[in-house]
């Protein structure tokens, strides 16, 4: 059976059936408490429509999605599409997810979906059921994970020569700053609060908040991981990172565990810190204390960037899927998005990539 749950209170109420079916999952993003959190702090720009396919009282996939609305068009995203993180739906089998897709497909609007593993089961199942709609699978994208070796030494002799200057310039600059030091911790009731104001108040510090992508400018992203952060205090999941120059937080670095696994959720640093590179001693100072944690992997989420090639890394794949169905609706929500692409296709190319993103 298939429903459609359109409001929080009943999200809340399959907690226990969600937790069930996602005991097994690496990713935070499929947890419960981060779509609670989402619908909370987006549901305001969109109709929640979490796809439920239930076998009794037993839940055997989830697609937690929300419409949003474009002028007259309308299309399906994840809720928590606006943060830009790898994307994925909950299911026990391929089967269970054949029959989840085919209850989203069949509703009707456009679906949209960024950052799916390529060659993961998603891609997949949607290329099998690619009739009845135009279905384009965009260009993929690429993210790091760095794997971690089981010592702190094994991870320094895996660096090149090149980084492990650097990483010992960049260490001789911060001591001429002031004294350092870095920090690790859980984050729980006690602590979550001030970290996170810490993180807030370092992050929109320097280019983010001119640019107004800082989380004091992104009202709605403040808000997710404050809603986010509450709901996973208690279970001591959360990890916040530091590292202070002269008793001042130069880098900060928000972070969670699951499956094993670090999982990167924002970080910032301050600026006029910046001739020693604080947020990348920081990461080192990360990579380390998740190996004496025993975690098997940092993985960096969102899209990758050059400056985490300094360590040891596995390249992910991601790609965008976009499927439209034949009739007003795929019409409507494709031709949207090729004006929206031509216009980002003459930014780039009259105004320069630098401006445009």
């Amino acid at each position: 059976m298939i429903e459609i749950i359109r409001d929080i209170e009943r999200l809340e109420d399959i907690a226990d059936a969600w937790a069930d079916l996602a005991q097994n999952n690496t990713l935070p993003m499929l947890s419960h408490s981060w779509t609670v959190a989402a619908a909370e702090a987006f549901g305001h720009k969109c109709e929640m429509t979490i796809f439920a396919l239930w076998d009794g009282p037993r839940l055997q996939a989830v697609a937690p999605l929300a419409i949003f609305r474009n002028g007259l068009s309308r299309h399906l995203r994840l809720l928590s599409q606006e943060l830009c993180e790898p994307e994925a739906l909950l299911f026990r089998d391929r089967d269970a997810l054949r029959q989840l897709l085919a209850a989203v497909t069949a509703k009707g609007p456009a679906l949209w979906l960024a950052l799916v593993r390529s060659g993961g089961d998603e891609d997949l199942v949607l290329r099998e059921m690619q009739a009845g709609s135009l279905t384009y699978f965009g260009n993929p994208y690429y993210g790091h994970a760095a794997v971690l070796p089981q010592t702190v030494d094994e991870l320094e002799d895996g660096l090149s020569s090149s980084t492990r200057s650097t990483l010992q310039r960049k260490l001789r600059k911060a001591r001429e700053l002031g004294e350092i030091s870095f920090t690790a911790e859980a984050l729980d009731e006690q602590n979550w609060d001030a970290f996170f104001q810490e993180l807030v108040r370092v992050e929109s510090s320097g280019w983010k908040r001119r640019n107004k992508t800082s989380l004091t400018d992104l009202e709605d992203q403040r808000r997710f991981f404050e809603f986010y952060g509450d709901l996973m205090a208690p279970g001591r999941s959360l990890r916040g990172y530091r590292m202070l120059i002269g008793g001042q937080t130069a880098a900060i670095r928000l972070a969670v565990v699951a499956g094993g696994k670090l999982h990167e959720l924002k970080i910032g640093f301050d600026e006029s810190f910046s001739a020693c590179s604080p947020g990348m001693l920081l990461t080192h100072e990360t990579l380390k204390a998740a190996i004496r944690e025993g975690l098997t992997a940092h993985e960096f989420l969102g899209v990758a960037e050059d400056w985490q090639k300094h360590w040891p890394l596995k390249v992910v794949t991601n790609a965008t899927v976009r499927r439209y169905p034949f009739g007003v609706n795929g019409a409507l929500n494709l031709g949207r998005d090729a004006l929206a692409r031509i216009g980002s296709e003459m930014q780039q190319r009259f105004i320069g990539p630098s401006l445009a993103n």
